[in-house]
């Protein structure tokens, strides 16, 4: 596969078809979806197993509850593609993310991982408001003093830059993701797109 689309699971059922649907009708098909279903108690289980029968693309992994980093770390482990996108249960990609992702990567092999602006959206589904984050590795870099320039949920990364740096770690909690960017920019530059890739979703119930 092109690049390869990690998901970790968690008693995500109320939102995950819609999650699922948005990645397996992307426009850039050449992917692999590596779910890990972590222990879940609610119907997600049985709802990966139904998309894996249906499309080859789909490999779904059961495990007891390990926690997020633990199943993200598995997820990436298993990824075969050189990219790995992320994505969680309650979002929704737009239509077109992977296509504009990997060809931006494609074109600027000095970027080790790439992220887009988001829509927030309610449980409905309601719009709330629209964010956008810095785009070059300068302004990223200046952002991050204060806060996270990336949604964790819109970023494409390359795997080799991932495995080198030591994947997602424990040492800070709820904030795996910053962890990771910061590492990164250690050694390598960052960028996010102009571009909406993602509707992401705010409830009581997520991370």
């Amino acid at each position: 596969p092109k690049l390869s689309v990690v998901m970790s699971v968690f008693n995500g059922e109320r939102f995950l078809r819609e999650a699922m649907d948005s990645v397996l009708a992307q426009s850039f098909p050449e992917f692999e979806f590596i779910v890990i279903n972590d222990g879940s108690t609610d119907g997600s289980g049985s709802l990966l197993e139904s998309y894996q029968r249906r499309d080859s693309r789909v490999r779904v992994y059961h495990q007891e509850n390990k926690g997020l980093i633990t199943s993200l770390n598995r997820g990436c482990e298993l990824a075969q593609a050189k990219y790995i996108a992320r994505m969680d249960a309650d979002d929704v990609a737009m239509n077109d993310r992977f296509a504009r992702q990997y060809d931006f990567m494609e074109e600027h092999p000095e970027i080790a991982a790439v992220g887009g602006a988001v829509d927030c959206i309610d449980a409905a589904g309601k719009l709330l408001c629209r964010i956008r984050f810095p785009l070059k590795d300068r302004e990223i870099r200046e952002a991050f003093r204060d806060d996270c320039a990336f949604c964790h949920p819109t970023v494409l990364m390359r795997k080799q830059v991932f495995i080198a740096v030591g994947g997602y770690r424990k040492v800070v909690v709820d904030a795996e993701d910053y962890d990771l960017w910061l590492r990164i920019s250690d050694s390598h530059q960052l960028a996010n797109l102009k571009a909406v890739v993602l509707s992401y979703r705010l409830h009581p119930q997520q991370v």
